[in-house]
């Protein structure tokens, strides 16, 4: 969480755009209250804490967008971190192509070595036969 939240702090965006960051934490003990309380007490980024107890990430999305401002919204996961770019390129890319929205390729981050089955190598595999994929993927907003 630390890393993505240092991620999103960071972020440029050439005075086009301001953004604020909603954190949904849908772990029922609350598990991410007590650090984003800390970060957001030390940081300048508007930061928004919301809790959902069902883990279910539909419904912590939901509740993300309940309490989102704004006329553009990005998601991105806990075991992820953006590029110092990543909003600046979703932005010019949805304004300069006249989108309703845009999309790329993530990169998970983990802090501790998940399953097999979690990593992109696997995730590769079960999609298109594996490292072929797995070449092609750049980092949380990386363009190219």
């Amino acid at each position: 969480m630390g890393k993505l939240l240092k991620g999103l702090e960071q972020q440029r965006t050439e005075e086009l755009f301001t953004y604020s960051v909603v954190v949904t934490d849908n772990d029922p003990a609350q598990s991410a209250r007590e650090f984003v309380k800390g970060f957001s007490s030390s940081s300048n980024l508007k930061l928004n804490y919301t809790f959902e107890p069902h883990p279910n990430i539909a419904l912590a999305r939901n509740k993300a967008l309940a309490n989102a401002e704004g006329d553009f919204i990005a998601f991105i996961d806990d075991d992820e971190y953006p590029e110092s770019d990543w909003l600046l390129n979703l932005y010019k890319t949805c304004v300069e192509r006249k989108g309703d929205g845009v999309l790329g390729p993530v990169q998970p981050y983990f802090e501790n070595e998940p399953p097999a089955w979690v990593t992109i190598e696997g995730t590769a595999s079960v999609v298109s036969g594996g490292a072929d994929l797995a070449r092609r993927l750049a980092p949380s907003g990386a363009t190219g």
